[in-house]
């Protein structure tokens, strides 16, 4: 079996035969040596994070984002101070080879997608790994075929288009003060570009404009705070930076497929 997928990790199992869909959580502190898994997978993050390590570079892994990663590659793992819950799509050869004749496949690499409908994919994915109807067989496969597709898309940006270094440095700004982010001025000033240079840049390589990214980021803190604690839902949503509870329950239920409060209620305790 492999290293990060022992059965002392398991909560919940399908196998549909061409896809083996598995819900696993880790402890803080957990570690993986360098190992390669035998069959290509999904890995979507539900709570907590963990950062993967292969050769020379190092990706961190959080809610909102899902990661492809082919048979054979080897890494290493490690979990942060809140370990991690996470969903797993093991895919059989056979399978990805129809699928990889496509055009399906990000390819002989590991990729990662954030945002966008990462978070809506892991929920229902989750949602229907606890259906176990003869439906959920067929759904699950299409939300799986979906996810390739968007980790595909992103993997095949062109080799030129490298994000330039201050581009993170907005990112991250954005992640942490999304509940009062600071004006498109104030970010391009303190990245040393102008406003339309950085508007242009964040579309092409982030794939949305910064408000969207805003929304985005907003949505996962709510996330992450509707699953954790016990607060309210409007107080979490004034916390994230939305006005009223009826945006934000508009806005969470564009971005994760469910509301608030049934996304509370499927997440804590998990």
């Amino acid at each position: 079996m492999d290293t990060d997928r022992s059965t002392d990790h398991l909560r919940g199992e399908r196998d549909l035969g061409v896809l083996r869909v598995l819900r696993a959580e880790y402890g803080p502190g957990d570690r993986f040596e360098p190992h390669a898994h035998g069959h290509a997978y999904l890995c979507f993050p539900l709570r907590g994070g963990f950062a993967e390590s292969s050769g020379t570079s190092e990706r961190v892994c959080r809610p909102g984002s899902v990661i492809f990663r082919p048979a054979g590659e080897r890494h290493a793992t490690r979990f942060g101070a809140q370990g991690a819950r996470c969903l797993i799509v093991e895919m059989d050869d056979r399978w990805m080879d129809g699928v990889a004749a496509r055009g399906a496949v990000p390819g002989s690499r590991s990729a990662e997608v954030r945002g966008g409908r990462t978070r809506w994919l892991a929920h229902q994915l989750d949602e229907e790994l606890r259906a176990c109807d003869a439906a959920s067989v067929l759904a699950l496969e299409g939300l799986v075929l979906t996810a390739l597709g968007e980790v595909s898309r992103a993997a095949d940006a062109p080799p030129g288009a490298r994000a330039p270094l201050w581009l993170q440095g907005v990112l991250e700004r954005v992640r942490a003060e999304a509940g009062a982010p600071p004006a498109l001025s104030l970010l391009a000033r303190d990245a040393g570009v102008h406003p339309v240079h950085l508007a242009r840049e964040f579309r092409r390589h982030v794939g949305c404009t910064v408000g969207e990214y805003l929304r985005r980021a907003r949505i996962e803190r709510a996330c992450a705070a509707l699953a954790s604690s016990a607060r309210t839902i409007s107080s979490i949503a004034h916390e994230a930076g939305f006005a009223d509870h009826s945006h934000f329950t508009r806005t969470f239920r564009r971005h994760t497929g469910t509301t608030p409060l049934a996304y509370r209620r499927a997440h804590r305790g998990r």
